[in-house]
């Protein structure tokens, strides 16, 4: 993390194996809550390995406004709509972001 007043800029590499691979994937313990001002996207996309996509989506990674939660989801090329990303039993995640706090 790299703090200036009132913005958080974080790099997450995430790495996991053996899990269950039941819910949806987010991301607890920021070390800083998000302003309550509006949802923030990531500032880049974030890169999943050997994760499983439904078929015609990106990757998409969010923060909910007040929660220090990073949610996963995959996003459907052309419409926008956005699902919650099913977890996998073993996979890897990179992404970067700036939220305000």
């Amino acid at each position: 993390y790299i703090s200036v007043t009132g913005v958080q800029t974080c790099a997450l590499p995430i790495f996991w194996t053996a899990h269950t691979g039941t819910g949806n994937m987010y991301i607890s313990g920021l070390p800083f809550t998000p302003n309550s001002t509006a949802n923030i996207e990531w500032t880049t996309v974030p890169e999943f390995f050997n994760m499983t996509m439904p078929a015609s989506t990106t990757p998409l990674a969010a923060i909910t406004a007040s929660t220090a939660r990073i949610y996963l989801y995959s996003q459907a090329v052309g419409s926008g709509t956005a699902s919650g990303l099913t977890m996998d039993t073993a996979a890897s995640v990179y992404a970067s972001m700036t939220y305000m706090v």
